[in-house]
């Protein structure tokens, strides 16, 4: 069984979550679909740091586990990837702090 990052709508003023935007050719979508099996695609709304609004799309599960804790490997991806995209520090931090299990 694999997870997922769960991200949940709070509607409280400053609260963010940081990411990367990637541009995807029109093309690949069907292949990134059938890669993310189970999951479906869903435009959002989303402002980059410099206040500018944007349409995207990401990919969203109604398949939620019982135990919504990601594995050690999955936090350790994800953490990774924040570094390596040069999210801010305090962000990091905060994902370092979310709780994980070995898988």
């Amino acid at each position: 069984m694999a997870l997922a990052c769960l991200l949940i709508e709070t509607l409280q003023p400053g609260d963010v979550v940081w990411g990367v935007l990637y541009e995807v050719d029109s093309k690949h979508l069907s292949d990134l679909d059938r890669i993310e099996g189970g999951y479906k695609r869903i435009n959002i709304s989303i402002t980059l740091p410099n206040g500018k609004r944007l349409e995207a799309q990401t990919y969203q599960s109604d398949k939620l586990t019982g135990d919504p804790v990601p594995f050690d490997w999955y936090k350790n991806l994800f953490v990774q990837g924040a570094r390596e995209h040069n999210l801010p520090q305090d962000y990091i931090d905060r994902l370092n702090e979310i709780p994980s299990r070995k898988s």
